[in-house]
């Protein structure tokens, strides 16, 4: 069919009527609601295809492309939004609710109301007086301890002695032997000043050692204080009648 230069130009005008009626501001498609596994199935190019429309990156791999996809979809912060059974409802309390009762239980637990300070649980303390009678005790015991050792101290010192020195804390073994050995080289170089010096440290700690009576004795004479061996040796045999240290240092010594 042939058309006249007016046909033409008039079906020119309406193809261009036609174009300029199309909408400028195109709405996109809607991005898929697809899961991980349903976008690892897409190719790369689908992907940053995807990735392009929502405005993100279109780098780095494909599981890359697929978590910033998911990043992108959900936002963060963003919590799901649960699914309210048909039928329930939500009952709002606000702190100015009059009659809620902290006691009501939800699932055999117990609810509490939103906002609320956490419960602290109660602490069972020791009573002051039970700690001041632990006190007590201890002080007590600590006490009985020291009187002990004083009350010994006192017997000690209170037992009649044969020595003609007042008796205290009894001397090792070997201090007194190394003492007495001391006085005794003292005296045999005639420094008597010296080795009465040394002996008068020892006797005060000799103790109830009877076989200490003939060294003793023996050095008592040799610094001219022989005349108190007899009373020594009669206040040993009162102490202990049947010890055999004691005869044995009166024959000894000739006293």
């Amino acid at each position: 069919m042939d058309f006249s230069p007016a046909q033409l130009e008039k079906l020119e005008n309406e193809k261009v009527n036609h174009l300029t009626e199309v909408p400028l501001n195109v709405e996109p498609d809607p991005i898929p609601n697809m899961d991980e596994e349903e976008l690892l199935s897409l190719t790369n190019a689908e992907l940053r295809s995807m990735l392009a429309s929502l405005g993100a990156s279109t780098d780095g791999n494909k599981k890359e492309l697929v978590e910033r996809f998911l990043d992108a979809k959900v936002p963060h912060g963003e919590a799901p939004t649960a699914d309210i059974e048909e039928g329930s409802t939500i009952e709002s309390s606000t702190d100015t609710d009059i009659g809620f009762d902290s006691s009501q239980t939800l699932g055999g637990s117990d609810v509490q109301p939103r906002n609320s300070p956490p419960i602290i649980p109660e602490i069972n303390l020791i009573p002051d007086s039970a700690m001041e009678s632990e006190s007590e005790r201890r002080e007590e015991s600590i006490m009985k301890t020291v009187d002990g050792f004083l009350n010994h101290d006192i017997e000690r010192a209170q037992r009649p002695s044969y020595w003609p020195w007042a008796q205290q804390m009894p001397w090792i073994e070997r201090d007194i032997a190394v003492k007495l050995k001391q006085a005794m080289g003292e005296a045999k170089e005639k420094r008597m000043g010296r080795a009465r010096e040394l002996l008068d440290e020892a006797g005060p700690h000799l103790g109830e050692r009877t076989r200490l009576l003939f060294p003793v004795c023996r050095l008592l004479q040799a610094l001219g204080r022989g005349d108190e061996v007899p009373k020594i040796i009669d206040g040993a045999e009162k102490l202990h009648p049947s010890d055999p240290a004691v005869a044995d240092a009166r024959y000894r010594l000739g006293v």
